[in-house]
């Protein structure tokens, strides 16, 4: 018998033939006998070897009866090998090459069976990719989103072939790297060409595809295991090595479903939210999980653009990204879909209200669709009065009327600061007064703001609030509401589980050590998410075993091992942004790996032109833009917390990071300290400070002089390199001496990591 599923033939007793179930009958025979043409066995031999057959067997997922050319499967418009099957016969000495095979097939099969037609060149079919699939036997795929358009145009990468990849990738720049310039694309006929092609921002090469011809020596092309487009020049293609071939492309064409424009065509803003949702705060890939609504023909690459609904899985609460879109404004449901706006269209005219309370879901929705009219910068105030009255005479309107829960919904969604304010001095308000509003306000906030924590480590929205009076033209919504989540819920865990309890009891310690271990945990996580400024407070926090509650202190402490680290490729940017050169014009070499990287920055080993080796200190791309915002959230926050608890005694902490924080993020005022130190301290025989390289520096940029030797804690280092640790400790002892008693003017931070000896 042959077993029509798999493909084998075995000898099996008669009685154990059963009769096949109807159903099954109908089902297509899922083996199909595939002929690898232009081949022959060796040594003119009329039969394949055993070993040739069983290494090659091949089963597809259809039953049909196909014309094979290479890896195109035509009868079924699709292409499904990832690997040349005839290339790896021919390499591995399973078979020798049969050029007149097609034409000999093609006369035998003329006029019986439907054949393509073999006139065009053979060599087209070996340039031709396959792309990858999302399988239609899944209702979820773990994707990466590798490159947004617009919600309507974005290509995902499937989660199990991402290591593949990489290898591939690695492999194909080693091999291009030592390629001579023989290799350049020479074929005339550009149209849906297949190259290698450097990226222009990384400098590294890929697969692509030529989707637009030679317009005055450029080319577009498209990079088709990404999804990204570029236009480069000819000269820049070259010949992919034929082992490349054998993967699919990786990118797989997508839009989103169930949602369309608010105006007629999408713009920016939506794309970098979207970008926002699907990316860390380096701008690394974050697993998404994928749910194909439907497919179409593809434009770019491929057979299909598949309509899918992308979810963020590593929330406690499954986030629909689609509805992050709307609910962001930025983004309208289609007809008939799922989705719902966040806020009902205001009705309000002549309407007659029971309690002021329910007027306050109405207020909302004139803040959500009115965004920056007058009317919509007064209903917050409005919202915050309602609050106070019906705290005094009737609270449980606040619950009943779904007031509270409309008034939640509103955090990191408005334009206006002056407005967030009111919103949240009216949580805070109703929290302080009420226990079952403070409850309330807590089990609402977990279930409404669950689409606030998005993003896990992310960045937070790249959807860009109005302009305001904080002199600050960016913020993030997604990083604002985080903070806003974390206060008030933390505020509610305090309020709810201390009422009642004597504060002198021994019950009282224990479940405040509790709430403080709790709050410590939901404090660091938001640190993580936000990043930047977040973390360096995280880090001081973690310090203060002196002032804080050691719970605080512990959990916090974990920071100062979490510094992120940002691509070099993200780092080149903000290079030239700020020195206005190119980095192959400043530098010879900059080492990818960095020598140390913090909350703010992280530091990188580079040679100049004349050869001097330096290290580069560069900030983080994304921290500056979002400090100054994350500030004032910070303080607005603290003082919202002071506002329930009086007894809170940690504004402070608040007022330090305003004051010291700009000042960390000005490399410029960095270099002119170490300068300062320099000449107080130049007796000093024993005491090296790095030159600065002034012009190489810049806000974000400090190049100093590189200096090797030992972290001042190795004493190992100083063993080998015959350094009297007692001598190390007198000169520490002379050096902060006199910076305390002498100058007033303190190297405040002397980790090891800040001082080494040699």
């Amino acid at each position: 018998v042959k077993f029509v599923d798999d493909g084998t033939e075995q000898k099996v007793e008669a009685k154990k033939l059963f009769d096949l179930p109807q159903k099954l009958k109908n089902i297509s025979f899922q083996a199909v006998d595939v002929y690898i043409c232009r081949i022959k066995p060796i040594d003119s031999d009329e039969d394949w070897t055993p070993r040739t057959w069983r290494t090659w067997t091949l089963i597809t997922p259809f039953g049909l009866i196909l014309w094979l050319r290479e890896i195109e499967l035509t009868a079924v418009g699709t292409k499904v090998h990832k690997m040349y099957v005839r290339s790896e016969l021919l390499k591995n000495g399973f078979a020798v090459d049969n050029p007149k095979h097609l034409q000999n097939l093609y006369e035998l099969c003329k006029g019986k069976i439907k054949i393509p037609d073999i006139n065009k060149e053979l060599h087209k079919s070996e340039e031709t990719l396959s792309v990858d699939l999302l399988p239609e036997n899944s209702e979820f795929h773990e994707v990466y989103v590798s490159a947004v358009e617009l919600p309507n145009l974005f290509f995902v990468q499937r989660k199990e072939s991402c290591k593949q990849l990489e290898k591939m990738m690695d492999c194909l720049n080693n091999t291009m790297d030592r390629c001579d310039e023989n290799m350049t694309f020479t074929e005339e006929d550009l149209n849906e060409a297949i190259c290698a092609a450097k990226f222009p921002d990384d400098d590294r090469w890929y697969r692509v595809k030529v989707i637009c011809g030679e317009e005055e020596g450029s080319v577009e092309v498209f990079y088709g295991d990404y999804g990204d487009k570029r236009t480069i020049t000819r000269e820049d293609l070259f010949q992919l090595p034929h082992d490349f071939m054998m993967v699919p492309f990786q990118a797989i064409e997508c839009e989103l479903a169930h949602v369309q424009p608010r105006g007629d065509d999408w713009d920016d803003e939506s794309g970098d939210l979207f970008w926002d949702l699907t990316h860390m705060v380096n701008d690394d890939k974050k697993r998404v999980m994928a749910s194909v609504v439907s497919k179409s023909p593809a434009v770019y690459s491929g057979l299909f653009k598949y309509e899918v609904v992308l979810y963020d899985t590593d929330t406690s609460d499954d986030v629909n990204l689609c509805q992050e879109l709307v609910w962001s404004s930025l983004a309208s449901p289609k007809p008939n879909s799922p989705l719902q706006e966040l806020c009902p269209i205001p009705q309000m005219g002549r309407k007659i209200y029971k309690s002021t309370a329910q007027k306050i879901p109405d207020l909302c929705g004139i803040i959500y669709w009115e965004k920056i009219t007058e009317r919509a910068k007064k209903a917050p105030k409005d919202i915050f009065n309602i609050v106070g009255q019906n705290l005094q005479s009737s609270p449980l309107d606040l619950i009943g009327y779904k007031a509270l829960a409309s008034i939640i919904k509103m955090i990191g969604r408005i334009s206006d600061p002056p407005s967030h304010q009111w919103i949240l001095e009216s949580l805070f308000f109703s929290a302080r007064a009420s226990q079952r509003s403070c409850r309330m306000s807590r089990h609402l906030l977990k279930k409404t703001l669950k689409y606030l924590t998005v993003g896990g480590l992310g960045t937070g929205s790249g959807y860009f609030l109005y302009k305001n009076d904080w002199e600050v033209s960016t913020i993030g919504v997604v990083r604002f509401g985080r903070a806003a989540f974390t206060a008030l819920w933390i505020v509610a865990d305090y309020k709810i589980h201390l009422r009642g309890i004597d504060y002198e009891s021994p019950e009282y310690e224990k479940v405040k050590s509790e709430i403080h271990s709790r709050s410590a945990l939901r404090l660091r996580e938001l640190c993580c998410s936000n990043g930047g400024g977040y973390i360096k407070v995280g880090q001081h926090v973690g310090s203060l075993e002196y002032l804080l509650p050691m719970e605080y202190v512990e959990t916090m402490k974990v920071l100062h091992n979490q510094a992120p680290q940002t691509p070099i490729t993200e780092l080149f940017k903000v290079l030239e942004e700020d020195l206005g050169q190119k980095v192959q014009d400043m530098f010879v070499q900059i080492d990818p790996e960095p020598l140390g990287a913090a909350s703010l920055a992280q530091v990188h080993k580079a040679t100049l032109k004349d050869g001097t080796v330096v290290a580069v200190k560069i900030q983080h791309p994304k921290v500056k833009k979002h400090s100054f915002v994350d500030i004032k959230t910070m303080e607005l926050l603290v003082h919202g917390v002071s506002f329930v608890f009086p007894g809170f005694q940690y504004k402070w902490l608040a007022e330090e990071t305003k004051r010291n924080l700009p000042l960390e993020l000005d490399f410029l005022h960095e270099g002119r300290n170490c300068e300062r130190v320099q000449r107080l301290f130049k007796h000093f025989k024993f005491l090296k400070i790095p030159n600065i390289y002034w012009d190489l520096s810049s806000e974000r940029v400090l190049t100093m002089e590189f200096c090797e030797g030992g972290k001042v804690d190795n004493r190992e280092y100083m063993k080998q390199h015959k350094i009297s640790v007692d001598e190390v400790s007198r000169d520490l002892g002379k050096l902060y001496s006199e910076m305390i008693f002498v100058h007033g003017y303190v190297h405040c931070d002397p980790h090891p990591g800040n001082v080494f000896s040699q």
